[in-house]
């Protein structure tokens, strides 16, 4: 009997182990890791890179990218990350909403210059991007942005070349970084 009770605590113990379930007060260590490049995959060096959990009101952490545009972000296994921030000047930011908290991720990112001309699904991106941060900004009262970000935004918002039928999407987005003076 007592076999079968130690065979049962080893499988247990095992299965915890590997689903990175806590044990014994200590949580798993994942990573979000990749590279950042630009649309002819060119590596960008000086991007920031924050990831965020219970819609943003959580930073889970935050690295730049290196010369040859690599990162990581290192974050205990949770909830699930709400989005992953890429942010450089000059560059027009980006966003990956909704990954596990509990896994390892790989993601290679693409950013677009800023005065690109976008593709219709690039350009969709781009504007969900904006409103990710936006929401973000509100939800935060600002305090997760250095001073400037949404005349920034604005400035970003009014120049961006996207195709007409996302115009109207622009200017809606653009009206709400507006109010944020």
């Amino acid at each position: 009997m007592m076999r079968r009770w130690l065979l049962v605590t080893v499988i247990t113990a095992s299965a915890a182990l590997v689903s990175g379930v806590v044990i014994f007060g200590q949580k798993r260590t994942h990573r979000i890791e990749g590279q950042v490049l630009d649309s002819q995959n060119q590596p960008i060096g000086n991007v920031l890179v924050r990831a965020y959990r219970k819609d943003g009101l959580e930073k889970v952490g935050e690295s730049r990218t290196k010369e040859d545009g690599r990162y990581f972000v290192e974050f205990y296994s949770d909830s699930p990350i709400s989005f992953v921030q890429y942010e450089a000047t000059n560059w027009i930011p980006a966003t990956v909403n909704q990954i596990s908290g509990a896994r390892d991720h790989l993601i290679n990112k693409v950013l677009y210059k800023e005065g690109s001309r976008l593709s219709w699904i690039a350009g969709n991106e781009a504007l969900a991007s904006f409103e990710t941060v936006y929401w973000h900004y509100q939800l935060t009262g600002g305090k997760a942005y250095p001073a400037g970000v949404e005349s920034r935004y604005r400035a970003l918002l009014k120049g961006l070349i996207v195709p007409e039928e996302l115009q109207p999407r622009v200017k809606e987005i653009w009206s709400r970084y507006e109010k944020l003076k």
